[in-house]
């Protein structure tokens, strides 16, 4: 059984730590900010993800970014159990950060957030999401809301 993922929009990850790794520079005893260029992440994404259930399932979304879950054209705030009947449903999940990339993380037997998710910047096509082998299930680490993280093991030469 595939067990449900931290996504986000794909590269945000990455364009994050790389800016709070540039900013952190310290030099001669102050704060020494990158002087080359430095892209940010995107502050606001949709995801979204067709379902044919074949009975009824409820899942939950769980996202520290300001947003909600659009299920059949019904919105919902994050954090709620969502209870769908059986049948054809797409689910988006729109969220907006601006202090960090905005992530999102579903749980649910049938429905639940893995890479077959696609998302979207408003503006550019929509892509697989985002995901990363180290962020898997159980992540409290995305901005303190959802599971709780269990630490990954890394073998030495497993980068």
């Amino acid at each position: 059984m595939t067990r449900p993922c931290w996504i986000w929009y794909p590269g945000d990850m990455e364009l994050y730590y790389g800016l709070k790794q540039n900013m952190s520079r310290v030099e001669r005893g102050y704060g020494w900010p990158a002087f080359w260029k430095s892209d940010g992440f995107r502050n606001r994404v949709v995801f979204r993800k067709e379902y044919e259930l074949a009975a009824p399932t409820t899942f939950t979304v769980y996202s520290k970014a300001v947003g909600y879950v659009l299920a059949d054209e019904k919105k919902y705030p994050f954090g709620r159990r969502i209870s769908l009947p059986e049948g054809s449903h797409r689910i988006s999940v729109h969220a907006m950060r601006i202090d960090a990339f905005p992530a999102i993380f579903v749980e649910g037997d049938v429905i639940f957030s893995d890479r077959t998710w696609t998302v979207s910047d408003y503006v550019t096509t929509w892509d697989h999401a985002g995901t990363s082998a180290y962020f898997t299930d159980d992540v409290g680490l995305f901005h303190g809301q959802g599971p709780r993280c269990r630490g990954v093991a890394l073998q030495r030469g497993a980068l």
